[in-house]
């Protein structure tokens, strides 16, 4: 079997683990997209919060100095202040040398000198602006990054050495109310195994990257280190026919899958062994685990589809287009569904939103939000219409569809649509995929001849051992069993 690697663009990510000490740097912005410089920017990254009780402890930094420090800190802006038509990546750019140098500046005090040193180096930022006050000069690079009330704390040591004495900083003891306990997440049935019907797309071969590729030009698709050349295959065949399952209940070309080479998608390349399923929009990369990301492809997808319905129309100020189902550029289809997902015609909640609200109050929240928001109430729903637009088992796509139920109080509470609301949400996704394609968002799916099976069927490579289980008396249509 030929060795399976990356293919594809590479996909790249933050490299969270180096900001958690070092802060991010000037040339980490060069690895960033614009969307991630707007995320990650901030000044818990770019100077992370100073372990004081270590300074004090270890490098003999004076308990009010370390206390200054954390002040002089807190005065830099959450965010690079950026002013319509002005270029972010610049401001960005600006913001972190400019939080760096402060931060060199002030962590290198250890004694009141060296304090009253930093504050003349300071003092040099400002100019007087009227007889009692002061401004920053115009040719100051720091003005963008902290507040001017920086130049005020030379006149508060007393209050702050005052403080310090008072509380023990930074060895006073945390006192208040023990945080209520936390919410456990809810588990979707782990898959045994992964049964599917239908067409045998691969016609009894392994897929290829350059299969995949051709198919549906994915941006890019990545394997984690820790999955074995059988693992990636396994996990490429069956996302491979799960992928050509949903453009079929789509109706839509298979490419549109990828949003036209957009969407790049990882299998357990992107977390640690054992992580859930999920999308990241800032790579638009899906990510799917080894034993957690069968069933639950379809959910995933549509956070992916939402992410690119905000970017598509516009909505700047919005990651998924469902936190802004009321902005009049979405389509109305995409508006009506995500109301009806909470309300009915008359104004009532719905069942499914109640079902939601119960699961927020015994479950932690899932990866966009609440159980009862419009982004995890759209994915549950559209797996749902997947599940129900499809005659067959595709469980690597949305085994995990109907499985968010769970008893309490003798009663069983459903985070699913189920009943005339699942109808009437079908009937929403089926407009809302007609708006699509009629502005050429995705293109409807031509009718393909399948070819007969006898000219297509190829052996599985000898050391491959994936159990097929075909129904007794009919031919290798594509149903398998998949033993984990």
């Amino acid at each position: 079997m030929r060795k399976i690697t990356d293919f594809g663009e590479k996909i790249g990510g933050a490299r969270k683990d180096l900001w958690r000490t070092h802060g991010i740097q000037e040339e980490d912005l060069h690895e960033m997209t614009e969307e991630e410089q707007k995320y990650y920017v901030t000044r818990e990254n770019v100077w992370p919060l100073p372990n004081a009780r270590k300074l004090v402890q270890e490098e003999g930094v004076e308990p009010w100095v370390a206390y200054w420090q954390r002040k002089v800190r807190l005065l830099i802006y959450k965010s690079p202040v950026v002013w319509k038509g002005e270029d972010f990546a610049k401001e960005a750019a600006a913001y972190v040398a400019g939080t760096q140098e402060v931060k060199r500046l002030v962590m290198s005090c250890r004694t009141e000198e060296d304090v009253k040193a930093a504050e003349e180096e300071i003092n040099g930022w400002f100019t007087r602006a009227h007889y009692s006050s002061f401004r920053f000069r115009d040719d100051c690079p720091y003005r963008r990054c902290i507040s001017s009330k920086v130049y005020l704390l030379q006149y508060k040591h007393g209050s702050m050495k005052n403080r310090v004495e008072v509380s023990g900083f930074p060895f006073e003891q945390k006192t208040g109310k023990k945080g209520t306990p936390q919410k456990k997440a809810f588990v979707p049935p782990q898959l045994m195994h992964i049964e599917r019907g239908g067409e045998d797309y691969r016609h009894g071969r392994h897929v290829t990257p350059e299969r995949w590729q051709d198919v549906f030009s994915f941006r890019a698709v990545e394997f984690g280190n820790w999955l074995s050349q059988k693992d990636r295959q396994a996990s490429m065949d069956y996302c491979f026919d799960a992928l050509k399952d949903l453009a079929l209940a789509l109706q839509v070309e298979d490419r549109d899958i990828a949003f036209q080479t957009d969407l790049a998608l990882a299998f357990g390349a992107r977390g640690q062994s054992g992580a859930s399923a999920h999308y990241e929009p800032l790579r638009r990369v899906i990510n799917l685990t080894k034993m957690r990301g069968a069933g639950c492809t379809a959910h995933e997808w549509f956070h992916a589809l939402d992410h690119h319905l905000a970017r598509h129309y516009g909505l700047e100020n919005k990651v998924l287009a469902s936190d802004g189902a009321e902005d009049p550029r979405l389509p109305e289809s995409f508006r009506t569904l995500i109301r009806s997902l909470k309300t009915d015609y008359d104004g009532n909640p719905t069942d499914y939103y109640r079902g939601s609200r119960q699961f927020d109050r015994h479950f932690r929240k899932e990866s966009y939000g609440y159980w009862a928001s419009n982004a995890e109430m759209a994915a549950r729903a559209f797996a749902c219409y997947v599940k129900d637009c499809l005659s067959y088992a595709s469980d690597y796509l949305i085994a995990h569809a109907d499985v968010y139920e769970f008893e309490f109080d003798n009663q069983c509470l459903c985070a699913h649509p189920q009943g005339e609301e699942r109808e009437l949400y079908n009937e929403l996704f089926d407009q809302l995929f007609y708006d699509l394609k009629k502005e050429g968002f995705f293109h409807q799916r031509k009718v393909h001849v399948q070819p007969k099976q006898e000219a297509c069927v190829a052996e599985t490579p000898a050391g491959y051992h994936v159990d097929y289980h075909f129904p007794v008396g009919e031919e290798a249509s594509g149903q398998y069993l998949f033993q984990f």
